[in-house]
């Protein structure tokens, strides 16, 4: 019998779990059902694999979480934006999107950006309008959108607030909702992972 977090676990399951640390997890074909235990203060994902007869045991493989600079270009592809500069912030919860004129009619938001001294518009559905207090203690009503975002080679939606970041180092900002489960942030570096795709992209077109 095996104990994970207080839970105990029967031989006659095989198991794959999940932390906060670098994933340990057993390459299976069999499905799964999930339960969640707390872990002091982690959440250990535990995915029973239903015994089915006599299956085997396939070895551990390591599945290393990607390493981020704190700044990274980011695509809005479907809206046609960027490539952005981007801050990778894990003490900031939402993301946010420098916009310029921004207007909500009905359940859509059409809204500005400036780029090289020329305007382009853009339309995207609303999500919601919520209050953000920002890192110098102000209080305001954002306008939400819900996008889809590229870097390097991963693609995923997030949700992003559209705000005036003109006195902001970069254009946009990920916080923990957009970072979580997809990379480790190095504070000490940039641009690690467009350094990473671009060695893939020459590896690839060699010979």
């Amino acid at each position: 019998m095996l104990r994970v977090c207080g839970a105990s676990i029967f031989d006659h399951a095989t198991v794959l779990i999940t932390t906060m640390d670098p994933p340990l997890s057993w390459r299976v074909t069999a499905g799964f059902s999930k339960r969640i235990f707390p872990c002091k203060g982690r959440i250990a994902q535990i995915f029973f694999l239903h015994y089915a007869g006599s299956m085997p045991i396939a070895r551990p493989t390591l599945f290393p979480t990607p390493v981020a600079g704190w700044k990274e270009f980011v695509r809005l592809p479907k809206l046609k934006i960027g490539p952005l500069v981007a801050k990778l912030d894990t003490g900031a919860r939402t993301a946010a999107l420098h916009a310029d004129e921004i207007h909500v009619s009905g359940r859509r938001v059409v809204f500005a950006i400036i780029d090289d001294g020329k305007k382009r518009v853009y339309r995207a559905p609303l999500v919601t309008q919520k209050r953000i207090k920002s890192s110098n203690g102000i209080s305001e009503m954002r306008v939400v959108i819900r996008a889809t975002l590229e870097i390097a080679n991963q693609s995923f939606k997030a949700e992003i607030t559209l705000t005036d970041r003109t006195d902001m180092d970069v254009p946009m900002l990920l916080g923990r909702n957009a970072l979580k489960g997809r990379f480790l942030v190095d504070p000490a570096r940039s641009f690690l992972l467009d350094r990473l795709s671009k060695r893939s992209k020459t590896a690839k077109t060699r010979p």
